[in-house]
């Protein structure tokens, strides 16, 4: 038998997450309906003018919409469902029209899903941006106790400089009996003095 070929797919349609023709919302109260081909990728929505992709006509980016919903028309139009933009972006709201009411409500979780996507990028992002601050990467830091090192020879001479000075100039600190002549005093001097020079060159 004759092997018949199925029609391919547009070159992007494959790595879709979703395709198809829906009625599109110009805008403004008077907004005009036209068929758009719509590729909704990841947390992008890519406008064509027609399946062989060639003129995108719009890029939206989903994480600057906080849902899509319902859209409940006046004229009590079927099948229509809206993008409600975040409050404070400088986005539009975007209406839609589906062929049908299961395409319309596919086309509804297709979209949510994209928001969820595009709002976890926009975090990811942030962590990324945060991991990279100084503060950030010094907070968790393990501190290093700090080791005291030993006195220098330098240091020990100028300490034992200091004492000795101290003893020479003060002998009476020494003397704590209240009878100490004179006499007692100049010999505890000569003492101290001798035990300073001897530890003095101890150190040396």
């Amino acid at each position: 038998g004759v092997k018949e070929e199925s029609p391919e797919k547009p070159k992007h349609a494959s790595t879709a997450d979703k395709a198809g023709w829906i009625k599109k919302s110009s805008g403004g109260l008077l907004g005009l309906w036209r068929e758009r081909y719509i590729l909704l990728r990841k947390a992008q929505l890519l406008v064509y003018e027609d399946e062989d992709e060639q003129k995108c006509l719009e890029t939206v980016e989903l994480g600057s919409y906080d849902k899509c919903q319902d859209l409940r028309a006046l004229l009590k139009r079927k099948n229509r469902f809206i993008l409600i933009r975040v409050p404070g972006n400088k986005v539009h709201n975007i209406k839609f029209q589906a062929p049908s009411g299961e395409e319309k409500e596919e086309w509804m979780k297709a979209l949510n899903e994209g928001i969820n996507r595009g709002k976890n990028k926009i975090l990811d992002e942030v962590k990324v941006d945060e991991s990279l601050s100084l503060d950030h990467v010094t907070r968790g830091r393990v501190k290093v106790a700090q080791v005291r090192r030993p006195p220098t020879r330098t240091h020990l001479k100028e300490s034992f400089r200091r004492v000795r000075w101290q003893l020479l100039t003060h002998p009476r600190r020494e003397c704590k009996d209240t009878a100490c002549t004179p006499q007692d005093i100049k010999g505890r001097r000569g003492k101290w003095q001798g035990w300073s020079q001897t530890a003095m060159d101890d150190v040396i």
